[in-house]
């Protein structure tokens, strides 16, 4: 597992630009979240502030995804900006403490041991960057509301002028059971 830490004393006043090439497992994101094909790339820049470090950068990538209409695997690549704050462990848990509110966006990232561990802060953006609605591609025809097959493959013969009843089953069954009678 490829290590995403940087020691706070290696960072110059004027600043340092890190980089680093990770595989999908390194991130800890699970299948279930996403699945990412490849490597992610990323790109860092750690400057110091006057109450801690500030990091922002770039995650390259790509996602394997599932088309929302047709339900076919596709790929979306993506390339995301982050950016976060880390401060002294001791100095995130008093902000926690503290009386006034913070906004999420100011939470910052714990400095434990000298190190900045931006693994969480990288995960946090490529999960949000995630479509919600993926498509494998922008005019897919999705799937036949009555036979589902890939309209994207071709058409089917399917009657789509009548209307679609979810309790079309349901009157076959009474009209069976009239009959019976």
């Amino acid at each position: 597992m490829t290590s995403l830490t940087i020691q706070d004393k290696l960072i110059p006043e004027e600043g340092l630009s890190q980089h680093w090439e990770i595989g999908p497992q390194d991130l800890g994101i699970l299948e279930s979240e996403v699945c990412l094909l490849g490597p992610v790339h990323i790109q860092a820049f750690f400057v110091h502030e006057s109450k801690g470090i500030h990091v922002s950068g770039e995650a390259q990538g790509t996602f394997s995804l599932e088309c929302v209409r047709c339900l076919e695997g596709c790929q979306d690549t993506f390339s995301i900006e982050f950016f976060g704050k880390f401060v002294a462990a001791s100095e995130s848990r008093q902000q926690k403490t503290s009386q006034e509110p913070a906004c999420e966006e100011d939470d910052p990232f714990p400095i434990i041991d000298h190190q900045l561990d931006v693994r969480d802060l990288v995960r946090e953006h490529v999960i949000i960057a995630i479509p919600d609605h993926p498509l494998c591609q922008s005019n897919c025809w999705g799937l036949c509301s009555v036979c589902g097959k890939n309209l994207n493959q071709g058409s089917c013969s399917c009657d789509k002028d009548q209307p679609l009843s979810p309790f079309k089953g349901l009157q076959k069954l009474l009209n069976r059971s009239h009959n019976s009678n």
